[in-house]
């Protein structure tokens, strides 16, 4: 017999699946755990799997409203996810991978802070990184609006009144392209401060399966896919400064943190791969360097004087981040020897 909801369920949770194992079955009850199952819609959004997981959802089934969807074809987790959402129906939305799971009894938290605070539009909570082999601390995430991990969005006023939406066949980073894309709502509305509840809600469990992470393993995640990264940055804030929602200072810093954050980025893989890194990663780098020169207006001596004089701070603060997402770095170039070396890049590119 199948659970039926007697109201509009406050949360959606979805949770986007190819192929899953058994972790499904662990996610699943840590929804269940939250003894509020009334208050809670599950949908389960398939990017055409070829493996059946019946036998692991069906347990569940008398437990919890479950929806099942089904992507058009097999391409992404952004597609996966995209399709989840337009299923959705709770007052609030969330995103969570197969493979990980919710600490017990925080949803009656999170919907009594929401109420209580009057929260229109967005809900940030902490989350923990662990090592699946022995559950230990990789480290804590405190009100990480980068990626969706442990984050709830309103569906009615914020969701569908502003129309975002994960980018078609974004291959990966969607979760930096559905923040950025939030980011620049938020600003718009200026609601600058969403509702942080400094309560841990999730476990993030670092799979080297993982349906968001699964790529050539060869090399760093990040250096497979870098221009899915920039694009996930650029191309949200430069199409909402278009549409006259986010000013130009605004999208002007936000392209630079991604400029910088490119720079530390190569450093790694130069470090790691000194004779085979990606060569291609210095004309996306261009290509953005390119696109802010020129929308900007600005030459490379105004980009430079950002980091060394008005905003040292947050470039090291950008070293540090760069440091945690790529591992160990050295740094074999200065900033204004990077930003030459990518123009030549993408000059060259363009000679063919």
């Amino acid at each position: 017999m199948s659970f039926k909801l007697h109201k509009r369920p406050f949360f959606t949770v979805i949770i986007p699946c190819y192929n899953s194992d058994y972790r499904l079955g662990i996610l699943l009850q840590s929804i269940v755990d939250q003894n509020c199952s009334d208050d809670i819609e599950v949908v389960i959004s398939d990017d055409c799997s070829t493996k059946s997981y019946d036998n692991i959802i069906k347990p569940f089934e008398n437990k919890l409203f479950i929806k099942r969807v089904k992507t058009d074809y097999n391409f992404s987790t952004n597609n996966t996810r995209q399709r989840g959402l337009e299923n959705a129906t709770g007052y609030w939305i969330t995103f969570v991978d197969h493979d990980d799971m919710f600490e017990p009894d925080v949803f009656i938290k999170i919907k009594n802070a929401i109420i209580s605070s009057g929260e229109k539009y967005e809900c940030v909570t902490d989350f923990r990184e662990l090592n699946p082999s022995d559950n230990s601390l990789i480290r804590e995430h405190i009100y990480n609006r980068s990626w969706t991990h442990g984050n709830f969005y309103n569906l009615d006023n914020f969701i569908k009144k502003y129309n975002i939406r994960y980018m078609k066949d974004l291959p990966s980073h969607e979760d930096i392209y559905f923040s950025c894309l939030t980011d620049c709502i938020l600003y718009e509305l200026k609601h600058f401060n969403c509702l942080g509840l400094h309560i841990f809600t999730y476990r993030w469990y670092k799979h080297s399966d993982s349906t968001t992470m699964k790529r050539d393993k060869q090399r760093n995640f990040i250096e497979e896919n870098l221009n899915d990264y920039i694009v996930s940055v650029a191309f949200p804030h430069i199409r909402e400064y278009k549409l006259h929602r986010i000013d130009a200072t605004y999208c002007y810093r936000v392209l630079l943190g991604c400029l910088a954050h490119c720079y530390f980025y190569i450093q790694s893989f130069m470090y790691l791969y000194p004779d085979s890194y990606l060569q291609k990663n210095l004309v996306y780098a261009g290509s953005l360097y390119r696109l802010i020169k020129n929308e900007f207006k600005k030459e490379k001596e105004n980009i430079l004087l950002v980091f060394e004089k008005y905003d040292i701070e947050g470039f090291e603060n950008m070293r540090k981040d760069s440091l945690e997402s790529c591992g160990y770095f050295e740094i074999s170039m200065s900033f204004s020897d990077f930003l030459d070396l990518i123009e030549n890049k993408i000059n060259e590119y363009d000679k063919g």
